[in-house]
This record gives C-alpha cells, structure tokens and sequence, in this order.
C-alpha cells in the first residue's frame, strides 16, 4: 500500500487540525479548526494529511533509542566480566546468567529500571571454566549473548 500523499486542490486539509489536547489524547477540534464543518454534509471531520514538525527537545540526551545488549567485555575473561545494555524507556529488567545445560547460575539484575545505558561487574570466579549464556528481557524483548570463561 502507497502512503498517503494529499495534492492541494482534492478536497483534503494539509494544515494543522488544532485538536484542544493531542498530548493526553483529546482530539476534539478548537474553535478556528479547519476541519469544522467541511466534511461530507457540513459534518466535522479529521485532518488525515496533517504531519506536525517533531521536535526532539523532549527527549533527553543520552537516551538510547532502543533497547540493546551488548558483548560483555571482556571476552574471553578470567574472573570478571562486564555486561553493558541500554533501555529507551524505563521498565521491569531480569539479566540472568545461564550454563549451556540451560541451568541459571546468575541473576545480575531482576527490578523496575530507568532509561538509559547500564553495566554491570559480574565475578564468575565460584564456577568453571565454559561457555555461558546471558540474558537480558524487557517487556516482550529478549537478547542473548555467549560468552567464555576461562580460570
């Protein structure tokens, strides 16, 4: 399906509709709109072609813009490791550490974080030498990563 593209002059508003409050969902039309009165049977309708400019000075620096888990480093280790990830939004997180039996041998993280870029310091020291697979989930997002450690 093609996007929408309107032409001036079919009959569509390419302007802004002036909803009272689009911000906490109220899309009723303010006084002035140019939507008001021109649909079919002088009814109101909606302004379908409009775009707002965005403007990106609500979002903070340094959020990411998605969630992302990254190689701990290093790798291979000896003892520790670090495990970096960033979030976009802030939400419920579980980064967990498993041998390749699928046996948990680590929770790293299990709690409501904020948005941002995270790392943490893991010390596999009590375990043996293998490949283990962490893992980070967010909502519905899981992501996995391999890694090797040698004593």
């Amino acid at each position: 399906m093609e996007p929408f593209n309107p032409t001036p002059g079919t009959g569509e508003i390419n302007e802004d509709p002036l909803f009272v409050d689009p911000d906490n969902h109220d899309y009723n039309l303010q006084e002035g709109s140019p939507c008001i009165g021109t649909g079919m049977n002088g009814e109101d309708r909606g302004a379908l072609a409009y775009i707002p400019t965005v403007v990106d000075d609500d979002i903070p620096s340094g959020v990411p813009s998605a969630t992302h888990l990254s190689q701990n480093y290093p790798n291979p280790f000896n003892a520790t490791t670090s495990i970096s990830y960033q979030l976009p939004l802030s939400g419920y997180v579980r980064l967990e550490v498993f041998d390749l039996l699928g046996h948990k041998v680590a929770t790293l993280v299990e709690g409501e974080q904020a948005a941002g870029h995270k790392s943490i310091s893991w010390d596999a020291s009590e375990l043996s030498s293998g490949v283990y697979l962490y893992r980070l989930a967010v909502g519905n997002l899981t992501e996995a990563k391999k890694m090797l450690f040698l004593k």
